[in-house]
């Protein structure tokens, strides 16, 4: 008889613990794509040098810390996590750039905070499965607009051929002065080179341009 109590007693803690392990909530977790990384993920000790295409001077830009993180989010009530890669920079115009989930998480996106020496912003540059030659408006970043990709296997960049290049380009507009004025960011990336050019173009005209002189990547 106290056999039986005990093998019951056991049955229902066994019961208890399978109706818990069935209610638990699975957790999506996301993580980097490798062929992320390859365009924007880099070691320290990794150094590019950028010629400002307008007053030619150049900017000595070094990686000069690389984090990686796993955070947890809470996005329209639904819970997952991601992974994080974040780089920062000692550099005249780029400041920070990240890969992660946390936005829209039906896809990684990379963000880019640059400074044009007054403000800071961080806008998409890249998102993990778009199509070549196509449109996304994304809500994510800071400025949010509509995204442009397209792909080339290669560019000749101040005489040097660079392979396999990301070309984005991300458009939006805002009120100033009572007139709209409209933005558009432009970037390249290369594999296992990372930002070749970037332009920022208002209203059709250039008024900030950085472009690849020479580099040194770590992977």
């Amino acid at each position: 008889m106290r056999y039986t109590r005990i093998h019951t007693n056991t049955i229902l803690i066994f019961l208890f613990i399978m109706i818990l392990t069935a209610c638990k909530k699975e957790t999506t977790h996301y993580t980097i794509p490798e062929g992320m990384k390859q365009y924007f993920a880099f070691k320290k000790g990794s150094w590019w040098k950028y010629l400002n295409d307008s007053t030619k001077l150049t900017d000595s830009t070094y990686l000069t810390n690389v984090i990686y993180s796993t955070q947890g989010i809470y996005n329209d009530g639904n819970e997952f996590t991601t992974d994080i890669i974040s780089l920062y920079f000692a550099s005249k115009f780029l400041v920070h750039c990240e890969m992660h989930n946390g936005c829209e998480k039906t896809s990684t996106k990379f963000y880019l905070t640059l400074s044009d020496e007054v403000n800071n912003f961080d806008p998409v540059a890249f998102i993990d499965g778009m199509q070549p030659f196509s449109f996304h408006n994304t809500m994510c970043g800071n400025p949010f607009g509509e995204l442009w990709f397209a792909s080339y296997p290669s560019v000749l960049m101040n005489d040097v051929v660079y392979n396999n290049v990301i070309h984005a380009i991300l458009r939006y507009s805002y009120i100033s002065g009572g007139r709209t004025d409209s933005v558009a960011l432009k970037f390249y990336f290369a594999k296992n080179v990372g930002l070749l050019k970037y332009q920022h173009v208002l209203n059709d005209t250039v008024t900030e341009s950085w472009s690849l002189k020479s580099y040194h990547t770590v992977q």
